[in-house]
């Protein structure tokens, strides 16, 4: 009989891994700052809104951030 062994991603606890960590509080850090400058361009008008035109990424506010920050800490963990 043979056995063999299998680990699947689902089974580890993903919070040992330093850099799921890791991109968490970046996304964090950035989430908040677009969120910032995602706020206070809603006062301008819609052709000139730079996260938006970015990413985009057109809805809510939270949507808005959040596609800015996916886009930014992306590029942090390229190898």
């Amino acid at each position: 009989m043979m056995k063999t062994m299998t680990t699947t991603y689902e089974s580890c606890d993903h919070e040992h891994f330093p850099e799921i960590r890791q991109y968490r509080r970046i996304f964090g850090l950035f989430f908040v700052m677009f969120l910032f400058i995602a706020t206070f361009s809603r006062l301008l008008p819609r052709s000139l809104r730079p996260l938006a035109a970015m990413t985009h990424c057109r809805g809510s506010i939270w949507q808005e951030a959040s596609c800015a920050a996916h886009t930014v800490v992306g590029f942090a963990f390229m190898k």
